[in-house]
């Protein structure tokens, strides 16, 4: 029997997997936790892990959302905020891989609190979740910066999915020697 291997990331504060580069493609989830498994780093596995920042002015939607993603065991819900000002700071204090960012809300909205976490953390990725089931508040989002829409009533089916896409297209854009 080989040696045994225990998951541990390279550090507290960041627990993506180190050799994200190593995929070629975009592969279905499942392919990329079974390829994380037999990655090694320094004699550990390294667990991929996508780490979140929610942001919505409503409690009830941040707590249903952060439900619907709690029952993954690769996503990670690093901190919350209730507005577009506190997401910016917690994006910036936090640097999360993915923010979940909804668009009307108090002090800041989405849109713009999206172009200044794109503008401050050009890596962070948006997935907009909104109320909003309009083309034009769809487009607006993509100009603010974000890499994905999700209309809230269609969350428990379309949520999962649509970070684990744009987060493929994260980990292929920033390994891809072109974009470099």
């Amino acid at each position: 029997m080989g040696p045994i291997y225990t998951v541990n990331p390279v550090h507290p504060t960041d627990t993506r997997c180190a050799s994200v580069g190593r995929f070629s493609s975009c592969r279905p989830w499942k392919a990329h936790l079974r390829h994380a498994e037999e990655v090694v780093r320094g004699g550990r596995l390294q667990a991929l892990i996508l780490r979140l920042l929610v942001v919505d002015d409503s409690e009830v939607v941040r707590r249903g959302i952060c439900r619907i993603l709690q029952s993954e065991s690769d996503i990670e819900i690093i901190c919350e905020a209730a507005d577009g000002a506190d997401a910016v700071r917690k994006a910036r204090e936090h640097r999360p891989d993915v923010v979940l960012l909804d668009i009307a809300m108090p002090v800041m909205n989405g849109f713009e609190a999206a172009r200044r976490i794109k503008h401050e953390l050009p890596s962070t990725r948006i997935l907009m979740v909104s109320q909003f089931d309009s083309a034009h508040f769809m487009r607006e989002a993509f100009v603010a910066g974000a890499s994905g829409y999700v209309v809230k009533s269609n969350a428990a089916i379309e949520l999962i999915p649509a970070l684990r896409k744009i987060y493929c297209q994260q980990a292929e854009a920033s390994h891809d020697p072109a974009q470099a």
